[in-house]
């Protein structure tokens, strides 16, 4: 509380999107729920509902500070954008300090299936 140290912050908040692309979320979950999250109870919105309130915040500064946001987001994926591709063995390469035999095995059946030139990369 001092600021003298190390200080943990436990941001409980609420996945809006599906788990994955076969996801429905709208099986198990209410639109009504979505909506309270979104309004009420999602930390970000709650922040920023706060700053306004106390005048630490204004509709032109929180839209300046999204649009940075997307400008930096977008210049980011420009960047990453034009880097080499990874190699498609690098799934298996870079996980483990010592690779277990069934991911070995599946590397060995990735590259014979791509033709192990198309494995290294780019």
């Amino acid at each position: 509380r001092a600021g003298e140290g190390p200080t943990l912050i436990e941001a409980v908040t609420y996945r809006f999107g599906p788990h994955t692309t076969a996801d429905d979320p709208t099986r198990y979950r209410r639109q009504e729920e979505l909506e309270e999250w979104r309004q009420r109870r999602d930390p970000i919105t709650r922040m920023r509902r706060f700053l306004m309130q106390r005048g630490l915040l204004d509709e032109e500064r929180d839209n300046a500070i999204a649009e940075e946001a997307r400008e930096r987001v977008a210049a980011a994926v420009r960047a990453v954008e034009q880097m080499p591709k990874a190699a498609a063995t690098d799934i298996f390469d870079y996980v483990y300090a010592e690779r277990p035999w069934h991911l070995e095995e599946q590397r060995r059946e990735l590259l014979e299936e791509l033709g192990s030139s198309e494995g290294a990369g780019n």
